[in-house]
């Protein structure tokens, strides 16, 4: 475990070195631009995708734009994707219509309609209560 949090180390100082001193861009515009704004993305992304609901799906979907679908690979139709993994990614969309995905997912995790509804139902307020397992065995002080 430790090597690899070392190569990570390594190679993540390099990265910014390389990005920082050879093209010239300000640290603190990388650390904002590329690491947070980057981060962000990919946890809206993965917001909503796996939530537990008893007896149904736990994959959502998010019904979006061209913008968002390319950005995560059309990954947004993750219920889809669960249930026929076997399609490519670009022909998610029209699997989803064909085989109705969308009202699966409706009924189980969630359909939304785009990731602004996300942020605008669970930006500024708890979405969930993540159980730690010591919580869970009633070990947790």
């Amino acid at each position: 475990m430790a090597r690899w949090w070392s190569a990570h180390v390594v190679a993540a100082a390099a990265l910014v070195a390389f990005v920082v001193v050879v093209m010239g861009v300000p640290w603190w515009q990388y650390v904002l631009g590329a690491t947070y704004l980057g981060n962000s993305l990919t946890l809206m992304r993965s917001y909503c995708e796996h939530r537990w609901v008893e007896g149904a799906t736990r994959s959502a979907v998010v019904r979006s734009g061209r913008f968002f679908s390319m950005l995560y690979l059309y990954n947004n139709l993750h219920h889809v994707h669960h249930a026929d993994p076997g399609v490519p990614w670009y022909r998610l969309s029209a699997h989803a219509k064909a085989t109705g995905g969308y009202d699966e997912a409706a009924s189980g995790a969630g359909l939304y309609r785009g990731y602004f509804e996300l942020a605008r139902r669970f930006g500024v307020r708890p979405f969930d209560h993540p159980v730690h397992p010591a919580e869970r065995a009633g070990t947790l002080t």
